[in-house]
């Protein structure tokens, strides 16, 4: 009889995260190469949402039927009656949870909220440039939580046929990802966390939608409510915020509170998948 491996024991644990890894490298490094050509014709340094979205959208649609032999729909993009109603609840979810935030820290004197006054602008070019910033962060969110919660967690459920490792995983990567933006400690935990509550959110509703909508919601309430000024396409907010940390543990109490609404938003989530059974399952099967 023979023996397993070493390589026969341990490669099972690594194969899937490596799997994912070996996406988004390729989707990191093509999006460069084909973003530097589109920079430098059109005079920006950073080439925005309309350009990054459709190229999020081929990759991974391409990826998908060349590599998997499989749609999106695998990924959590189904046709849903509810698929409306599920942005919304997400983008009100979000909001509640960071006008909470915002609340506790107003509250311990952290926070000034200042209003600006919109002069000189139409009623209704402010309500197109509101309704222009709801869209593009839906867009941010679709591309975001096509990678992370589509592609990444579907796989590692898929590959670890264990929900808390696929979840664990997928929200680290996540987190990493954005360390090269230079953020602190704090910040990476509370992406990790926002992270499981996007996977969890997946987990209980078998698709990405209500993922996006509080992906949507979380990057529009969290910058004050942004518009843009049409047709000049300048960004504005609505309210901003004046921070008084006067110490480092001010800061750290100050991530803090994210971090445990966070923890909230995900505690209800868990609840809900325990009541689904979908702790143990993964989301989708290939077709």
């Amino acid at each position: 009889m023979n023996q397993p491996t070493i390589r026969s024991r341990v490669w099972p644990l690594f194969a899937p995260l490596c799997e994912v890894l070996i996406f988004l490298v390729s989707f990191l490094v093509l999006s460069l190469v084909c973003v530097i050509p589109v920079a430098l014709l059109t005079h920006t340094r950073v080439v925005g949402i309309w350009f990054i979205l459709p190229f999020t959208l081929l990759f991974v649609a391409a990826y998908q039927h060349f590599v998997h032999r499989e749609g999106l729909n695998n990924l959590g993009v189904v046709r849903d009656a509810r698929l409306v109603r599920a942005l919304a609840i997400g983008f009100v979810v979000a909001g509640v949870a960071v006008g909470g935030i915002g609340a506790v820290h107003h509250a311990a004197g952290w926070t000034d909220l200042r209003r600006v006054t919109i002069t000189g602008l139409p009623v209704q070019l402010a309500a197109v440039g509101v309704g222009l910033g709801v869209v593009i962060n839906l867009g941010i969110g679709l591309g975001e939580e096509l990678l992370f919660r589509g592609y990444v967690l579907t796989r590692l459920l898929r590959g670890y046929r264990a929900v808390p490792v696929a979840v664990v995983a997928s929200s680290v990567l996540y987190s990493l990802i954005h360390a090269f933006k230079g953020v602190g400690v704090l910040v990476l935990l509370n992406l990790f966390l926002l992270g499981v509550v996007l996977a969890l959110a997946v987990i209980v509703t078998r698709s990405l939608w209500l993922a996006i909508g509080i992906h949507a919601g979380w990057d529009f309430w969290g910058d004050g409510i942004y518009f843009y000024r049409v047709p000049a396409f300048e960004v504005s907010r609505v309210f901003t915020f004046n921070y008084h940390l006067g110490s480092h543990l001010e800061l750290v109490v100050f991530k803090i509170v994210t971090a445990l609404f966070l923890l909230v938003v995900a505690a209800g989530l868990l609840m809900l998948a325990r009541r689904q059974g979908g702790w143990a399952a993964p989301v989708r099967e290939a077709a």
